[in-house]
Parts: C-alpha cells; structure tokens; sequence
C-alpha cells in the first residue's frame, strides 16, 4: 500500500521511527515533512498530506504532531478526506472501518522516545550473523528443537520469511518464521521471544507481521505445531484441524540428533 505521512516539528522522530517501521513491512510511504526540530505550523502539513491523499497521490496517510488534535482539524478542512484522532490500535481499526482515510496518532500517550517500542520494534527481515548467534542460544533449549546446531538455524532462516523483535539497541528479543511459497500456503514455525521480554505481546505481533505482510496477501492455509501455546494462536485465528483425515505426514529424525545405541 502507498501511505503518506507528515507532521510538526514536535512530532519528528516518531514520524522518521513510523516510516521506516512501514517500509520495512513493504509499504511504500511517502514523506511530505517536516524534517527538523526547527518551528513550523502544524496546519500547513496537515493541508499538505490531505490534498496528497485526495489527489489519489496515497492510498491512507497519517498526519502527527503534538497532540494529534491540531493537524487532525487541519486535514479535515479538506472535503475529500476524514481524518480520525487515535490513540490505540482499537481506534485505528476503527477508524479504517469506517472509511477514515487519515489518522492522527495521539503523542501525548506515543512520546518520541516510544516510538521505536512494541510494534514499532517488530520487521520482516533476515537475521544478520549476531542475530543468528542470539537466536541460535535460545532454539537450542526448546522442546522442539534441542541442541540444533547453529548452521541449521542459519540456513533455515535463510530460506524461510523471518519477523524480528529488536529491543531498543537493535539486539534481538523475539523471531518467528513463515516457510512459504509466498502464494498459497506458509508453516509458522520457531515463534520464540526472550525470556525477559515475555509477556508483552511480542509473539503475538511477530505472527501479525507475517500473516499481513504485503507478500502474503494470497495466502489461503496457515498451519503450525504446538504443545503448549494454542491459546495465543487462537487469538490470531488459528484453530483445530477441521478434516485431519485427509492430511498426511513423513517425520525423520533430524539429522544433528544422533541414534540411541
């Protein structure tokens, strides 16, 4: 989707944090400003990003600056669009629901300094080697696959389409991969997230990165295996077998695991 998005001068490092956040996701986003700490209206880019949207230049924009309130009222002096106030990811999908073409973040509960937390912590990209290393430590002790050796980890990821949760210094927290023709069908599989870091939704949203990334849009069957978390899939749609009859399967031993003597 080609989005759009501007604002103030108060709102400048969420609005850098937010586009590259969309772009990694596979949007295309256009910029429309401001770019510095300097002073500037509010009204002059939120008149901007709404006649973007309304020549049919973006699909959606997005319009931020102190409060959102200011340059949410700037863009709906424009008849062609409806800008909508948000706050939390409710009021977003609400607002798109409702034909809302426009939204305007509230900063006073996203300061700045948030901006990179949660989703905005979450790509689709390949894990680099420190990412592999990190990631390698913590599949190594899960059920499903103790003691994998590292070269595993790294050509599996290689081939698969792989969602990263960074913290704020970049280091990895969380990863999941989707083994996929990008077409019909996608495995979800390796969902894990660090220990420290649990509990705050992460898996949950390394999942949604995949399931809606652009590439995937087609996707008919998302399958995956678990012992213990079907009740966090199940909050993501996912459910039992309806005809388990008519699904087959062929299990070898891995090749790392050695044979009982």
């Amino acid at each position: 989707m080609r989005l759009a998005i501007a604002s103030d001068h108060a709102a400048t490092a969420m609005k850098a944090a937010l586009a590259d956040w969309l772009r990694g996701q596979g949007h295309e986003v256009d910029d429309l400003g401001t770019d510095g700490e300097a002073s500037v209206d509010y009204p002059d880019f939120g008149y901007k990003l709404a006649a973007h949207v309304a020549a049919g230049k973006a699909e959606r924009g997005i319009a931020l600056c102190g409060t959102g309130i200011g340059i949410s009222i700037a863009v709906n002096r424009n008849p062609a669009v409806r800008c909508a106030l948000v706050s939390e990811p409710l009021s977003a999908a609400l607002s798109a629901a409702t034909a809302m073409r426009i939204a305007s973040p509230n900063l006073a509960r996203h300061r700045p300094e948030h901006a990179r937390m949660r989703r905005s912590m979450i790509r689709v990209e390949q894990p680099t080697e420190a990412d592999i290393d990190i990631l390698h430590a913590m599949l190594r002790e899960t059920y499903w696959s103790p003691g994998i050796p590292r070269e595993t980890v790294a050509r599996a990821a290689a081939h698969s389409m792989c969602a990263i949760a960074r913290d704020e210094a970049g280091t990895l927290i969380g990863f999941a991969r989707a083994v996929t023709d990008r077409t019909a069908f996608a495995w979800l599989c390796d969902v894990i997230i660090a220990p420290a870091h649990r509990g705050k939704g992460l898996g949950r949203g390394l999942v949604r990165a995949l399931m809606e990334h652009p590439d995937m849009a087609t996707v008919r069957r998302w399958m995956l295996g678990t012992a213990d978390a079907h009740g966090v899939y199940a909050g993501l749609g996912f459910g039992p077998i309806k005809a388990p009859e008519r699904l087959m399967e062929v299990i070898k031993r891995a090749h790392y695991v050695k044979p009982e003597s």
